[in-house]
């Protein structure tokens, strides 16, 4: 069981997934480095997260992260293990997407996406390897169902995703070995700002989205972090190199 000892970094930790897991963690017992963009929104949101976590008496800090830079990545995990001396769990939640026809997708945006979705996820991975490897801890990062299903107008973003959930089996593989577990899971459609932002919001869309659903209600960002949460613990301590979908039954195989 984490104690308040025990620390988890979660990417795009200030709305959606990433502010859910956060909650999660925390509740759990973690101590939780809750990164996010360098901006004042990203700020107040992220000072919200950390102003109504379960658990207030257990500490959690916000964490600038600008994804897009390399070196963002390698500060994000030593700000972590300097100012708790260990980590246990790294989330790679942080995205970035594109609505649009393949062929109007500009190279500046697709290597963006490639930049924060993919590059970052692998950073994220290498430089919390010995902190992970010292812990005999758990890195996971967030595919989508898009991966496997594809999706038009969404080219480059399914494709990093379809990466990440290549790279989880690779990691695993070497990781496991040592003691390291690596998964990922894939969302489905689930109601976020995000979501809201890019589709809207309202009964038709909802009914639009339950009714690829086996569960007919839609999806919680707690929903995902509860996944998470799961893997990260002891009770999946014999899994890894896995895609856990939490879809409502959207995708099944």
């Amino acid at each position: 069981m984490p104690t308040d000892s025990h620390v988890a970094v979660i990417t795009g930790a200030s709305s959606g997934i990433g502010a859910a897991a956060a909650r999660a963690f925390n509740a759990a017992g973690y101590r939780v480095a809750l990164a996010h963009e360098p901006t004042d929104e990203a700020r107040r949101l992220g000072a919200e997260v950390i102003a109504t976590l379960p658990r207030p008496e257990i500490e959690c800090v916000g964490v600038e992260a600008d994804l897009l830079d390399p070196a963002a990545p390698v500060h994000l995990i030593s700000s972590a293990a300097e100012h708790w001396g260990r980590i246990d769990v790294v989330v790679a939640n942080a995205a970035r997407t594109f609505r649009g026809p393949f062929f109007e997708t500009e190279l500046n945006e697709w290597d963006a996406i490639s930049r924060v979705n993919v590059r970052s996820t692998w950073l994220l991975a290498r430089e919390s390897r010995d902190h992970l490897l010292s812990t005999r801890g758990s890195f996971i990062a967030v595919s989508s169902v898009l991966a496997t299903l594809g999706s038009a107008d969404a080219l480059a973003y399914t494709t990093s995703k379809a990466a990440i959930s290549g790279m989880i089996r690779s990691l695993a593989r070497e990781l496991g070995p040592f003691g390291v577990r690596a998964n990922c899971v894939s969302p489905g459609a689930i109601q976020t700002e995000r979501e809201a932002t890019l589709h809207g919001t309202g009964r038709e869309l909802d009914e639009s989205i339950t009714a690829h659903q086996a569960i007919k209600r839609r999806g919680q960002a707690a929903d995902v972090a509860a996944a998470i949460l799961f893997l990260a613990g002891e009770d999946a301590a014999f899994i890894t190199g896995q895609d856990l979908v939490v879809d409502g039954g959207w995708l099944m195989r």
